[in-house]
């Protein structure tokens, strides 16, 4: 990804992105840490879940740089090993947020009361099956096949209990549990999409200011390392040999050099101080004089 921002829009990207990879970490962390009863164990697991969710921040941005670079071996890689990380978390999420509502329906009148008359009906329904069949044993099968009528009765009860979804105090009112599982899957797909996308951003526009800068320090610096085959030379050696044997004379300027050359002052300037920083040439009172060379008048 390869976009630009503001410094206003940058610092929204940048805690916006930073709070949902909080907030994804925190559903990660706390699921894991929930699976295992024993307290060490709760730990490892929690530490575990920390470490794959960094994982996952720092993968597929950096997936998408290598792919950038038209690396594809690596970036493909990297690209699949964080894909499978973002699912892990989104399962993740959507279960925590899930265990979350659950907890909130048994702590909630409505679920207190369903539950009290689904124990009494589970009652009543052992009870009622038991008579029947003591009374169907014992030759008093009217009765007993009356009893089962009733304990179908409470059975068919029961299941419409169920089926009905409470009133949740604010939370998800009147979904089912399928609904639900797609809504905090929505919502799961949000934070953890939206969190990566700002880091490949961030991570882009990064590249690029380093990049700019190198390119930068490679011009001040006359020194464009491996890559000098992709730039085109700052210093023309044929212009340092003239230069050196005097071709210009042996009192030059700068400005003289960039006349006869018909070249600007940035192709001229770097053979200057490359010739001076070698002992070719040296500043005198004006212009350049070279050494060991006779006067002559400025060019």
């Amino acid at each position: 990804m390869s976009m630009q921002c503001s410094g206003s829009i940058r610092w929204m990207l940048i805690t916006s992105t930073a709070i949902l990879t909080m907030v994804s970490i925190v559903f990660t962390v706390l699921l894991w840490a929930r699976l295992p009863e024993d307290f060490f164990m709760q730990c490892l697991t929690g530490v575990a879940g920390l470490a794959l969710e960094l994982c996952k921040f720092s993968l597929l941005p950096l997936a998408f740089l290598q792919l950038r670079k038209r690396q594809w071996l690596s970036g493909v890689f990297l690209l699949a090993l964080g894909s499978a990380l973002f699912v892990v978390s989104i399962g993740a999420s959507v279960s925590f947020l899930e265990t979350g509502q659950q907890r909130h329906e048994q702590r909630s009148l409505a679920w207190q009361q369903r539950q009290e008359t689904i124990d009494q009906l589970d009652n009543n329904i052992m009870l009622g099956q038991e008579s029947a069949s003591i009374d169907i044993k014992n030759g008093y099968r009217e009765r007993g096949v009356v009893t089962l009528t009733q304990v179908d009765q409470w059975q068919k009860e029961r299941a419409s209990l169920l089926s009905q979804p409470l009133s949740n105090d604010g939370q998800l009112i009147g979904l089912t549990e399928q609904q639900r599982f797609f809504a905090w899957l929505l919502l799961a797909l949000l934070i953890d999409g939206c969190s990566v996308a700002g880091w490949s951003i961030l991570a882009g526009q990064q590249r690029g200011t380093v990049v700019d800068k190198l390119v930068i320090n490679s011009v001040v610096n006359n020194d464009v390392g491996n890559d000098a085959n992709d730039f085109e030379p700052l210093i023309d050696p044929a212009i340092v040999e003239r230069i050196s044997k005097g071709e210009y004379g042996f009192k030059i300027s700068i400005r003289g050099v960039m006349e006869k050359e018909r070249l600007g002052y940035q192709k001229i300037k770097p053979v200057f101080d490359q010739l001076e920083s070698q002992g070719v040439i040296k500043q005198a009172t004006k212009g350049y004089e070279l050494l060991n060379g006779k006067n002559f008048s400025l060019l």
